[in-house]
């Protein structure tokens, strides 16, 4: 006859109970239970640790190199431009000589000059006659000139001429004169002084 109870013999409930008794009893060995060896299993996962720690240790000295490189990098940046600052310092900066146009008093010749503004160094004239500027302009510009009053042409100005200056923008600036007055027309490339 055979009996469903929970605490027979037969069943697999009672042969755990019976296996966890005597697994509590003292002097019972883990081996017969097939439990593991506690230290053999803690080596091993000492060594498997130790493994896995051994790639960040890596990567923590190459992040410490690119980090000392990365400061030598910027030091030396910043050697460079201090260096550099103090030469700006010491040597003034050189400077485009520009061409400057002179005449003496008594010259009244309209010979133009051959001197021509360049993009680096624009042409300066210092007390020269408004005749003379505008013979070496007209030449330059390819144009006439005609004068309404003879006193404008031996009017002496201080006038700086650039290479990007268009001829308006040239006649622009001396009208800027009270002496002087320019027009310019451009169907006939004439300037009328006034």
């Amino acid at each position: 006859m055979e009996t469903n109870h929970p605490f027979s013999p037969d069943n697999e409930l009672y042969d755990m109970l019976v296996e966890t008794r005597q697994a509590m009893t003292y002097g019972q060995s883990d081996e017969e239970f097939g439990m593991p060896d506690i230290d053999e299993e803690w080596q091993a996962l000492s060594a498997k640790t130790a493994r896995q720690s051994h790639r960040p240790a890596l990567l923590r000295s190459a992040a410490a190199v690119v980090g000392l490189i990365m400061m030598a990098g910027i030091a030396f940046a910043a050697i460079h431009l201090i260096q550099r600052q103090r030469q700006s310092a010491v040597t003034p900066p050189q400077t485009v000589q520009k061409p400057i146009v002179k005449t003496r008093k008594n010259d009244s010749t309209a010979r133009p000059f051959v001197v021509k503004p360049t993009p680096n160094a624009p042409v300066v004239f210092e007390d020269v006659t408004l005749e003379r500027i505008l013979a070496t302009v007209a030449q330059t510009y390819d144009c006439r000139v005609e004068y309404r009053h003879g006193e404008a042409r031996r009017v002496r100005l201080y006038l700086q001429w650039d290479a990007d200056d268009s001829l308006e923008s040239f006649i622009e600036k001396v009208n800027h004169f009270e002496k002087v007055h320019l027009n310019y027309q451009s169907e006939s490339k004439l300037i009328t002084v006034e």
